[in-house]
């Protein structure tokens, strides 16, 4: 019965080195798994930090853009509020030009009624006299 024994202790001493050698490479399985994975968060945490930086990047390109922006749209309304002035004024000076103009035609009209009756006088002056022209006017 010694010999059963001894046959069961072999047979349990080679269950257990075959365990020990299963779980020996089970654990460096673990171990390579766990070294990729720590690998992996190592480059998703490196990945994180560069989108963190450069969406923080694009926040301040954001708001300089928005900032220059504003200060377009003001330099914009500046300039509109400008030519409007400026259309104001042309306006008005053409407003001017054109009451000038209407003033001038009047007064050429009147200028041109007032020769013609000083024309009419002299040549009915003229007829009056027997056609001699009276220079003294």
């Amino acid at each position: 019965m010694t010999g059963s024994y001894e046959m069961i202790g072999e047979q349990v001493r080679a269950d257990a080195s075959r365990l020990a050698d299963e779980l020996r490479q089970t654990v460096s399985e673990l171990r390579g798994a766990l070294a990729a994975t720590q690998a992996q968060v190592a480059s998703l945490e490196a990945a994180a930090e560069q989108l963190r930086v450069e969406a923080q990047t694009a926040r301040e390109e954001a708001a300089t853009a928005h900032g220059q922006l504003v200060q377009a749209q003001r330099l914009a309304e500046e300039r509109i509020r400008s030519a409007e002035q400026r259309a104001d004024d042309a306006r008005r000076q053409l407003d001017d030009a054109s009451a000038r103009c209407r003033r001038a035609e009047e007064e050429r009209a009147l200028l041109i009624a007032a020769l013609g009756r000083r024309g009419r006088r002299k040549l009915e002056r003229t007829d009056s006299r027997g056609g001699a022209a009276d220079d003294a006017e």
